[in-house]
């Protein structure tokens, strides 16, 4: 079965501030539609009036914060406070990190339950009876 949320940590120092960013993450591993529809509105916003407009950089950014902002349910308190990492100044890296983190922690949930059907599988098809 698949998991309905995971947890992953990070540690990392910040490129521009040099403050060490540490703390423990929840993150749903799927969304229903009302939650991707809110995350691509959620993009749509932070870019503005023509999102279609933005440079390759603002729509990474803006990108990896509305993903991280419907997945996230838990968070540390600096992401919160800097408002789902938005409001922070410079430090890419950790946004980096943090979203790397998020997407390689749900990939390893979907992993594990593709495996898991896998074994499921094998073992329906040995109690299948033999073809004539």
């Amino acid at each position: 079965m698949l998991k309905s949320s995971v947890e992953f940590s990070v540690t990392v120092k910040g490129d521009t501030s040099g403050k060490e960013y540490a703390g423990l993450f929840t993150a749903k591993t799927a969304l229903s539609f009302r939650e991707s529809l809110r995350q691509d509105e959620t993009y749509r916003v932070i870019l503005g009036v023509r999102p279609s407009e933005a440079g390759e950089y603002a729509a990474t950014v803006a990108g990896a914060i509305s993903y991280l902002s419907i997945r996230l349910t838990q968070s540390p308190t600096w992401w919160k406070e800097t408002n789902g990492f938005l409001d922070a100044t410079g430090d890419e890296n950790v946004l980096v990190t943090v979203h790397k983190a998020c997407v390689d922690a749900i990939d390893a949930a979907y992993t594990a339950f593709r495996a898991e059907g896998a074994v499921a599988l094998a073992e329906l098809k040995k109690s299948e009876p033999a073809s004539p």
